[in-house]
């Protein structure tokens, strides 16, 4: 369906585009054995599993960390659980697949910094799995509102995978350049580069987060 009105302003409520899925959706499934449909990547995915009937599976696309597509699948009167898919195109990383209702049953496990930091990309990070991905890759979390994770040793992730050490603030240097991550900290990247005086660049990453005993600076190696 069209995302935008005829005033070029964009819609993202089902009821809103043009044609109105909502409408339609049983005349859909009854002329077609699969029928696919692409949204706008800021549709709420519970919404969707609410309004829209008979979805086989939720497809979340992404390029380069970029989440472009969400794309339905239906298929009428499926009896299938729902599935929800994450993809990073044009990378290396792993899909990753799960049930949505899986993710609340799932309790994960917590651990101070590891020898490895894995970042999530943006399709998984859109599907909500923040527990089910940490079970998934036998990953540990950092913090409850952290969706950082780590590990004493690299896996194929469908994600960024670090090999870090936690630092201090006293260990960095005034005019150093780094790239600055920042995750459930209250300090902005540019806020960060003010405050340390660092350059941004170089081969590095200083990524400054939380895990359950606190603020945590780590530094790539």
């Amino acid at each position: 369906p069209a995302r935008r009105d005829k005033d070029h302003r964009k819609k993202f409520l089902l009821s809103d585009l043009s044609p109105n899925i909502l409408e339609i959706q049983d005349k859909l499934l009854s002329i077609s054995k699969k029928t696919m449909i692409k949204l706008s990547p800021l549709i709420d995915l519970k919404y969707l599993q609410t309004v829209v009937k008979s979805i086989d599976e939720i497809e979340i696309i992404a390029v380069k960390n970029e989440v472009k597509e969400i794309v339905l699948h239906l298929i009428p009167n499926t009896e299938n659980k729902l599935k929800i898919t994450t993809k990073n195109l044009n990378t290396d990383e792993p899909n990753f697949s799960f049930s949505p209702e899986k993710e609340s049953t799932v309790t994960p496990e917590f651990s101070d910094i590891l020898e490895y930091l894995y970042i999530p990309n943006n399709a998984v990070l859109k599907s909500g799995a923040f527990n089910l991905v940490s079970k998934k890759f036998g990953l540990k979390k950092l913090h409850p509102n952290t969706h950082l994770y780590t590990s004493d040793k690299a896996v194929d992730f469908c994600g960024r995978v670090f090999k870090v050490k936690e630092i201090s603030a006293k260990e960095i240097k005034k005019g150093d350049a780094f790239n600055i991550i920042s995750k459930n900290h209250p300090l902005t990247p540019e806020q960060i580069k003010t405050k340390y005086k660092l350059k941004n660049g170089g081969e590095h990453y200083l990524i400054f987060t939380q895990s359950k005993k606190g603020m945590v600076i780590l530094q790539t190696l």
